[in-house]
């Protein structure tokens, strides 16, 4: 039994130093695994919303029997391989009204005849015929949002490139956001986006659309922040003959968020010029716009690539993210109710909780460096001056203060086990701020001083009686890392602060944390009775000293050897104390 404890935590271990548990590696490991966990239940819950399922404003007479329904859909298709325009113009209408209203599109049935669909792709090089080319693009849009062999009969009938054609060419306004919204609901399917990364200079023709032009240069450019020089690509402005809509921009947004999620667009090297269209799109005005931009800058960011990261850097997003934090800040602290307001009224994550939580990833960075950017906000300079409180204001202040009204609010509200509802308030996001704690605790201890300040004792202590496992986890390790950390100079009462919840936790089942808990608590006692020889300070009393050697109990028959030894010697050190308290 010992010998497979053994196996099962010699990953988390590294005794070089004879600090035990390594909690670095142990952290990454967690963290991969929490992405992983995310990405999967986001992309269930998005799927269908981000392709935008387009209706017709227009009925269509649907009341019609099963039988009566199919005789005229079987008129239509054959109308539809007719010569004559005004009779094609007619099918295609009304088509794209059965697609567009019928909550059960005759997708099927279109795929069955073999022939509707790429009648439908010819009519997209009608330019004769405009009104013919629009109801075309619109009917394979809405086609677009169906299933897997939907999408791919689409692509085999060569629907992207003739909708590329409509995009590239001088076409009106209509038709050009028409052709748009159906490739942003093909670039949702993996295939799709593929096929349409493969092709030559695919991001030209998007990003032309709202008025930039991407260009690659032999030069290499030295960064500060880079782990490697490489051949940059850049993005700059072109001149247009007017402005681009404001549903090509939204279109062009969300096919370049779909874009950074492939692997291929990373291999291609497309991440870079897509950072560059971001810094450009997040000085929109739009909510929609920022709200896909945000998004993609917290998948990049997630994706641990320190010169992705590096990227969003020096094209000063971080800065805007900061701004968007600010004004959030100052509208919760006049009206105080702003959490409460969203959890009962659960909706997709705003733009203020988009850029915390890219923000939180930033933190978490591999780099240090890329840390302590994040984590100012007067200077973009890798050379920070010295950190002082004033200078902390800033997203990890304002992340301290929402994690404080988090707790304080709705937590006591809702009882303190029940979990909170809403996209942004459960565990997910607090297991996310947890994480970014641990990370910014080992950048400097000023930012602890900062966090005790804010009271996050009691939120951590509020955290332990979660229910949720991962945040009682994570609430675990930020209380250790207080605990352990020999440079913050604690006084007593904090230290019986940090050991009530610490005790709490020794029932877990991770026996990597329970190994750090163990050791967390040894060295608390250890500051106690160096305290009160020192400075005469107050020793736990009689009960808490007995109650915590109760604990101790079970843990010192523990079948991992680690595990026993280390509570017998803390059980011995609360014998020590209760000698001195006698």
């Amino acid at each position: 039994m010992e010998e497979e404890f053994r196996k099962t935590n010699n990953i988390f271990r590294s005794f070089a130093k004879g600090n035990g548990v390594n909690t670095a590696i142990s952290r990454r490991i967690r963290e991969e695994k929490l992405c992983q966990i995310r990405k999967e239940k986001r992309f269930e819950k998005t799927e269908l919303e981000r392709r935008k399922f387009k209706v017709d404003s227009t009925q269509c007479h649907t009341n019609n029997s099963q039988h009566q329904r199919i005789e005229v859909l079987t008129s239509k298709f054959e109308n539809l391989m007719s010569d004559q325009t005004p009779i094609q113009l007619e099918a295609a209408t009304y088509l794209r009204r059965v697609l567009a209203y019928d909550r059960h599109p005759p997708l099927d049935d279109m795929l069955k005849t073999g022939v509707v669909i790429p009648r439908l792709i010819q009519f997209l090089s009608r330019d004769d015929c405009q009104s013919l080319q629009h109801e075309a693009a619109w009917s394979l849009t809405n086609i677009a949002c169906g299933e897997l062999k939907h999408v791919k009969y689409l692509i085999d009938c060569g629907a992207i490139p003739e909708l590329l054609k409509l995009v590239s060419l001088d076409k009106s306004v209509e038709i050009i956001e028409q052709a748009l919204w159906a490739l942003r609901n093909l670039s949702v399917n993996e295939i799709a986006c593929s096929f349409l990364l493969s092709i030559p200079n695919i991001l030209t023709q998007f990003l032309w659309q709202i008025g930039l032009h991407t260009a690659t240069t032999n030069t290499v450019i030295h960064s500060n922040f880079r782990s490697r020089a490489s051949n940059a690509g850049f993005v700059y402005e072109v001149p247009m003959k007017g402005c681009p809509s404001l549903s090509i921009i939204r279109h062009v947004a969300v096919i370049l968020r779909n874009f950074a999620k492939t692997k291929l667009a990373s291999e291609l090297g497309y991440i870079e010029h897509i950072i560059f269209a971001f810094s450009y799109l997040i000085e929109s005005p739009d909510d929609e716009v920022l709200q896909d931009v945000c998004a993609s800058c917290l998948d990049i960011c997630r994706s641990k690539n320190p010169d992705w990261i590096s990227m969003l850097l020096e094209q000063g997003i971080l800065t805007r993210l900061k701004e968007f934090l600010e004004k959030e800040n100052a509208r919760n602290s006049e009206e105080n109710t702003h959490l409460k307001t969203q959890m009962n009224n659960p909706s997709n994550k705003s733009i203020s909780e988009l850029s915390l939580l890219c923000i939180c990833a930033m933190m978490r960075s591999p780099s240090i460096l890329q840390r302590k950017i994040a984590l100012r906000a007067h200077s973009m300079s890798p050379v920070a001056s010295d950190i002082t409180f004033q200078s902390l204001y800033s997203p990890y202040m304002y992340l301290l203060r929402y994690f404080q009204l988090l707790f304080s609010s709705n937590l006591q509200q809702h009882h303190e086990t029940e979990p909170l509802k809403g996209s942004f308030h459960g565990n997910e996001t607090i297991v996310e701020l947890l994480n970014t704690f641990l990370c910014v605790f080992e950048v400097d201890v000023k930012f602890i001083h900062a966090a005790l300040a804010f009271g996050i004792i009691g939120s951590l202590q509020l955290a332990v009686h979660r229910r949720n496992y991962e945040v009682k986890t994570e609430a675990g390790y930020c209380l250790c890392a207080l605990a352990m950390n020999d440079d913050l100079n604690l006084d007593t009462s904090t230290y019986n602060e940090l050991l009530q919840p610490i005790q709490r936790l020794l029932t877990t089942t991770d026996l990597l944390l329970l190994d750090i808990l163990l050791q967390s608590i040894e060295r608390i006692l250890f500051r106690f009775l160096s305290l009160s020889i020192a400075m005469n300070y107050q020793l736990p009393n009689e009960q808490q000293c007995h109650e915590l050697k109760d604990s101790l109990d079970l843990l010192t028959v523990h079948p991992l050897e680690t595990i026993s030894h280390t509570a017998l010697r803390v059980q011995g050190v609360v014998d020590r104390l209760l000698v001195d308290e006698t």
